[in-house]
Parts: structure tokens; C-alpha cells; sequence
């Protein structure tokens, strides 16, 4: 994936929008990555994928709970949150 300091990003923001319709680039501040810019189509697919995880693993509280099998609330969003970052 390309990089590019954030100064630099401003100077030719054009030519990273160009660049990123082929792949997301990061934006760097002091040698450290601070955001990545993508294409609104990646974006979306991503953004899909991490609407299927949530819905699937709505599906499995469900089917859980209609079977008994529960778990503490706080433990239920500790594990969903993990399952949607790794999305």
C-alpha cells in the first residue's frame, strides 16, 4: 500500500484520489500512519462485510438465546465488538 505524508497529501490531494482508485493509500504525520484514504467503492464493500458480520452474529445471539445458552451482557458486546474489528 502507498504512503504519503500528510503536507504532501494536501499538496496533490488530486493525484491521491487518482491513486486510490487502484489501491488505498495511507496518509502519514511524523513518519506514523494517521488515516488511510480509499475508494468509495472499497469503502462500501468494506462497510457490507462488517454490516454481514454484525447481522450474523445477531443471528447466533437469537439462536442462542431460543436455545437457553446466554451469557453476561458485557461479555455479549466484548465479543461482538471483537467479531466486527476483525471483520
Amino acid at each position: 500500500m502507498d504512503s504519503i505524508n500528510s503536507t504532501d497529501a494536501k499538496k496533490s490531494f488530486s493525484d491521491v484520489v487518482l491513486k486510490v482508485q487502484q489501491a488505498p493509500v495511507w496518509i502519514t504525520r511524523h513518519d506514523k500512519p494517521v488515516a488511510v484514504v480509499m475508494s468509495a467503492k472499497e469503502f462500501q464493500d468494506l462497510q457490507a462485510i462488517k454490516q454481514q458480520a454484525l447481522k450474523m452474529e445477531i443471528e447466533k445471539g437469537l439462536n442462542s438465546l431460543k436455545a437457553g445458552r446466554v451469557i453476561d451482557g458485557e461479555e455479549a458486546i466484548n465479543q461482538l465488538l471483537n467479531t466486527i474489528d476483525n471483520a
